[in-house]
Parts: C-alpha cells; structure tokens; sequence
C-alpha cells in the first residue's frame, strides 16, 4: 500500500505555529479530536486525517489474505509502515517543527515517525501509549498476559461486531451515558473486519521498547489514572526511557481510555501548557 492507501481525508484547519499534528488510534477517526478543535484552532494550525481503515486497498487485503500468516504481510501489520505515511504526508504538506499529538497506536507511530525525520517534530505528545501491552518476564508491566491477548485476537476473528460490543465499554471508561460508546462502535464497526484483526495483532503483540531510547524529541506522556488498556506503570517506564529521562508525565484522574472525549478541560489545560513552551 502506498501513503494515498493508508491516510485519506486529509485537512488543515486554524492558523498559528506550531503546527498541531493529530493522529486518532486503533479503530476510530478524526472526530475523535472534535471537542479540542474549538479551542485549538484559535491559535494554531491543525493537521488531521484519517487512517484508512476501510481503504480501497483493503479489498486487495481481502483477496491477498488467505491465512493470517500472509495476512499479517499487510502494510497494516507494520507501525513502521504508518510511521512512514505521516513522514511522508508532512514533507508533501511542508509541515516541519510541529507538535504531533498520537492517541493510542499512533502515538508510537508518531514515536518512530520522530526517529525517521527529528526536523518534522518540535514535540510529541503520547496519549494513552504503550510500547508493549503484554506483561515481561523481565518486571515490565504492560496490562496483559498473552492469553488475554490471544481470546481477544480470538474474538475479533470469530465474531468482531460481538467483540466490539464487550471491548467498547471497558475503553470509554464511562457509565453515566451510552454516547460515547454509540459513536465509537460505529465508528469500529466501520473497519474492515480483516485489517481490524491484522491491525490488533500488530498492536498487541508489538513490542516497541527499544526504540524508546531513541526518540529524543521533546515529549509529554499523557494517561489517564485508570485505563484499562494501559496501566500507570507503563507511562512511568515511557518517562524514564523516552529522551534520555527528560520526558514529562501527566496523570489525569478519572477512567477510560480516551481523555481527548472524556477528560476535555484536563487535557485542554495540559495542551495549552506545553504549547506554550513548544518554539
């Protein structure tokens, strides 16, 4: 697949520098970003797209993907694939110094983006990242053992509108209202069943910590105090391990998985914050 397979409904929105990169994760689109643009789009300029999850190329996907193993061949088996699409989406546009906020998957996409091409970023800012989501024999706690990891691949395969009903509530983290919820399984249900599984695979199994040590771009760690994807510790190893011990870490208090739909005015403070500081 090339970039124009991967990104599409590309925009530019607001005026100001830095330049605001957002990059949604697993599942989702750009509207995620909805409730931030407001505020954000007063004084800077915003780049947002979406990753293709129902891509043209997915229907090549379809007919390529015989077993998982030639599946998982897919550039969507690959983050550093992604990584190259944003690289390459910023040099077409010229965007260079901007702070790339990355939810979920895509904030390590915008980690090994930073590796690829320093001069394209000023500042990364990670929501709701993890390098690996399985537990390590070594301390590392990531959340998951490999079997909870394997029945949710198993799920997805088996019956993904199913999965996405049981998976939905426990990431939003909220129970005063179904909106969210609604939205977000609309928007997972728009996936291509074969990509979504690929795609999970690639993210749940990954195990991107040594390039941690490699990014040395500014970057703010942002999690919130009960995710149930992504535990505390994991943003505590992200801080000691991403630009030499110099990354900052912020706790938002509350549950889910998503502060940019949950936590707005947290989040909000936070961003305005480290804007100020981003030259």
């Amino acid at each position: 697949m090339q970039m124009a397979d991967l990104i599409a409904n590309v925009r530019l929105i607001g005026e100001g520098e830095p330049t605001v990169v957002l990059a949604h994760g697993y599942g989702v689109n750009q509207s995620t970003w909805d409730l931030l643009l407001p505020h954000l789009s007063r004084s800077h300029r915003l780049l947002l797209f979406d990753w293709n999850f129902a891509a043209a190329g997915a229907d090549a996907y379809d007919r390529d993907s015989t077993d998982t193993d030639q599946g998982l061949s897919s550039s969507w088996s690959s983050l550093s694939a992604l990584a190259e699409a944003v690289v390459a989406l910023m040099e077409r546009l010229q965007v260079r110094g901007a702070m790339l906020a990355g939810h979920s998957m895509s904030a390590m996409i915008g980690c090994i983006a930073s590796t690829r091409n320093p001069c394209l970023f000023s500042h990364l800012l990670l929501l709701s990242a993890s390098p690996r989501y399985l537990n390590s024999s070594d301390g590392y706690e990531g959340g998951f053992e490999i079997n909870n990891v394997e029945q949710l691949l198993s799920h997805i395969k088996s019956d993904f509108h199913s999965w996405i009903d049981n998976f939905i509530p426990l990431i939003v983290g909220i129970t005063d209202t179904t909106t969210t919820a609604d939205k977000l399984k609309v928007s997972f249900r728009s996936m291509k069943p074969t990509i979504a599984y690929t795609l999970a695979s690639t993210v749940f199994l990954s195990d991107l910590r040594d390039i941690m040590d490699k990014v040395e771009v500014p970057t703010t760690i942002i999690q919130m105090s009960n995710d149930f994807v992504v535990p505390v510790a994991v943003g505590r190893y992200l801080q000691r391990r991403i630009n030499k011990g110099q990354a900052t870490l912020e706790i938002i208090n509350g549950n889910g998985h998503f502060p940019q739909l949950v936590a707005v005015p947290e989040l909000l403070q936070i961003l305005d914050r480290v804007l100020q500081l981003v030259v």
